[in-house]
């Protein structure tokens, strides 16, 4: 990723607010199970984001070992869709009316993630130890 005009402001009780612009790219495998007549089919797909562009916070939430990441506003999304088997067969209306859904929804999906991190499960994470000088008390 690329990261760039990022910020870091402090919050109350020792918490700090990340913020910046990100331009990085991603894939994710998503499965897909609908009945056709008496029986369930399933498809695999892969989504190319090859690029997600926009803003995003990272929250620290010192006393609760906690980062809240996610994306802000409407992040620029390129991406693509495409089967992880070829098909046997051209597809049929159906299955491109559900291809386009699936990659619909995991786009939303990417647009409005948010990431919960407990700090506290990485060995050494750093935490914010605010220090006081003589001079401010």
């Amino acid at each position: 990723p690329t990261v760039t005009n990022m910020t870091v402001e402090t919050m109350p009780n020792d918490n700090l607010l990340v913020s910046g612009e990100m331009i990085t790219s991603i894939s994710f495998l998503l499965r897909t199970s609908r009945p056709v007549r008496d029986k369930m089919v399933t498809s695999d797909y892969v989504l190319h984001v090859d690029r997600i562009r926009g803003r995003f916070s990272i929250a620290m939430i010192t006393k609760e070992d906690l980062l809240i990441v996610k994306l802000e506003g409407w992040p620029d999304i390129k991406s693509r869709l495409s089967a992880v088997e070829p098909p046997q067969h051209s597809l049929s209306r159906d299955e491109l009316n559900l291809a386009e859904v699936v990659e619909d929804v995991a786009v939303q999906a990417v647009r409005g993630v948010q990431l919960d991190i407990r700090t506290n499960r990485f060995k050494d994470f750093p935490t914010l130890v605010r220090k006081y000088s003589k001079e401010h008390k």
